[in-house]
C-alpha cells in the first residue's frame, strides 16, 4: 500500500480571547477574572441573579423575565391568579390530551413537557386566544 501524499493543513494560533462579557437585552454576564469560562456576576433585565433568587417568589422572576420589570402588587395578584386557574387545564384540553398520548407511547420524558407548551401556546384554547381575547377586552373598553 502506497501512502497518501496529501498535504497536510498548516494550523495557526488564532490568539483570540474568551468574550469578557456576555450580553443580550435580557441577560448581561462578566465573566470572572480568574476563569473567563465562570460568570462573575449575572444580571437579568438589570438585577442581579443573587438578588432575584434570594428574594423573588418563583412567579415574581417569571413576570421579570416575560415583562422585564418587578410586577406590582396588583399586577402579581393577577398573575398568580392566572398561573394558578392555568396550572391543570384537565384532560379534555388538546395540549394535556397530547400529553397523556404521549406519555402512554413511551415517548422520553423530558420531551412530555415541550409538546404540551407547543400545542398550550397554539390558537385553539391555547395562548393565542388569550391574547386575541386581551386584545378585544382593550379595543372594547
Amino acid at each position: 500500500m502506497t501512502k497518501s501524499k496529501r498535504k497536510t493543513p498548516k494550523v495557526e494560533r488564532r490568539d483570540t480571547k474568551f468574550s469578557e462579557k456576555i450580553s443580550t437585552k435580557i441577560w448581561s454576564e462578566t465573566a470572572s477574572l480568574d476563569n473567563p469560562y465562570i460568570a462573575e456576576k449575572c444580571l437579568i433585565h438589570g438585577y442581579d441573579l443573587l438578588d432575584i433568587t434570594r428574594n423573588l417568589s418563583f412567579s415574581e422572576s417569571i413576570f421579570l423575565n416575560i415583562k422585564g420589570n418587578l410586577p406590582s402588587d396588583e399586577q402579581l395578584a393577577l398573575f398568580n391568579a392566572l398561573l394558578s386557574g392555568l396550572s391543570n387545564l384537565g384532560p379534555r384540553h388538546a395540549a394535556v390530551r397530547a400529553v397523556m398520548n404521549a406519555a402512554v407511547s413511551k415517548t422520553k420524558i423530558q420531551n412530555l413537557l415541550p409538546l404540551g407548551l407547543a400545542i398550550a401556546g397554539g390558537e385553539f384554547l391555547g395562548a393565542e386566544e388569550v391574547e386575541q381575547s386581551v386584545k378585544f377586552i382593550s379595543k372594547n373598553i
